[in-house]
């Protein structure tokens, strides 16, 4: 049996696009500032510059993401895998950062790098995350992630996430990130 939504396409747009929303979306407090205050990227330019940068073999879908945090779902053939990006901007001698990292291994130019392979404590069993995660020395942070499942909270689609380690890290520390982080 179809199930007919109460709503068409263009009369959700309509009601998700009005003007009538903004004296409501101007009372909503403003979020607090990121790790070390100041300018975060969009979730969508996140996102795109995420797309640019994965393998072309993979079919991309659902882009999104909130300011500093932007992720797609991927498909190599096998199995959905979200992908995700958060981009954080730190006091470069900020002591968390150094405690974080300080077990990760320095690059030549300097930047920290830790590469984890986990279970995702929220959602399924047998849910999984891989993560390149990046601290430069100018305190700018990128973690790219990727899980065998479409979402953190469903189950898993495939037995690992559609990207490896190799690529994952390849993502966090290719240098267009740089575009995306100077304001």
């Amino acid at each position: 049996m179809a199930m007919l939504l109460p709503l068409t396409l263009k009369q959700l747009t309509a009601v998700a696009t009005s003007a009538k929303w903004k004296p409501v979306l101007n009372a909503v407090p403003k979020p607090p500032a990121g790790p070390s205050g100041g300018w975060q990227p969009t979730g969508m330019d996140i996102s795109r510059m995420l797309g640019q940068l994965l393998p072309a073999n993979l079919d991309r879908a659902q882009p999104g993401g909130t300011d500093g945090f932007g992720h797609l779902v991927v498909d190599d053939g096998h199995g959905k895998s979200l992908v995700a990006v958060n981009v954080q901007r730190w006091k470069p001698d900020d002591k968390s950062m150094a405690k974080l990292f300080e077990k990760a291994e320095t690059l030549s130019d300097g930047t920290l790098l830790s590469i984890r392979k986990k279970p995702v404590n929220q959602g399924h069993k047998g849910t999984v995350e891989w993560t390149a995660d990046t601290y430069r020395e100018d305190g700018i942070r990128i973690v790219v992630s990727a899980l065998n499942a479409s979402a953190y909270p469903l189950a898993p689609t495939r037995r690992d996430p559609a990207l490896t380690t190799t690529e994952l890290r390849k993502i966090a520390l290719d240098p267009a990130w740089q575009g995306v982080t100077r304001r």
